[in-house]
C-alpha cells in the first residue's frame, strides 16, 4: 500500500470515520448527478447528503456491519460504486425514502472524485465493520446452545 494511502486511512480509523465528496449515479440510466454530494463514514454509520444548488437538501443515515449493506465496485469507471440494500435492514424506511423507491431493489450509486477516496471508503467501511461484528460473534461464540440440564 502507498505510504501516503496507508497513513491516511491511519487517520481516518484514529478519528473515527470521515466525510467523502461524491456524485450520485442513477444507476437505471447510468446518468451522474451534478449536485453536491457527501458521504461520511463512522465507525457506527453511514450518512448519505446530497445538496442540489436549488432546492432542500436530502439525507438518509444508517448502520452498518461487516458486509450489510453490499458494495460492489464498478470495474468499468474505478471511480463508482453501488451500495445493495437487501431490504430488511434497520433503516431501511430512512433509506427508501432517499431513493424515491418503493419497492427494491434498494442500491445507491456513488461516483467519487477519486479512486483513492473510493478505495479508501472501501478499506474503512471493512476495518469499522469488522470492528463492530467481532465482539458481537465473541459473545455468539459464547453461548451454550446445549440442551443438557
Amino acid at each position: 500500500m502507498d505510504p501516503n494511502v496507508r497513513s491516511t486511512l491511519e487517520n481516518i480509523l484514529g478519528a473515527g470515520g470521515s466525510k467523502f465528496s461524491v456524485n450520485f449515479v442513477d444507476e437505471n440510466s447510468g446518468k451522474v448527478s451534478n449536485e453536491s454530494a457527501s458521504i461520511a463514514l463512522t465507525s457506527d454509520y453511514i450518512r448519505l447528503v446530497e445538496t442540489p444548488s436549488r432546492g432542500k437538501e436530502r439525507s438518509c443515515k444508517f448502520r452498518y456491519c461487516y458486509g450489510m449493506p453490499q458494495m460492489e465496485l464498478n470495474y468499468q469507471d474505478v471511480n463508482r460504486m453501488i451500495i445493495y440494500f437487501k431490504g430488511d435492514e434497520e433503516d431501511i424506511d430512512d433509506v427508501k425514502k432517499f431513493l424515491g423507491a418503493k419497492k427494491g431493489p434498494y442500491k445507491v450509486g456513488v461516483r467519487f472524485l477519486t479512486r483513492t477516496s473510493r478505495d479508501l471508503f472501501i478499506m474503512s467501511f471493512k476495518f469499522f465493520g469488522l470492528r463492530n461484528y467481532l465482539p458481537i460473534s465473541r459473545e455468539v461464540n459464547e453461548i451454550d446452545f446445549s440442551t443438557d440440564e
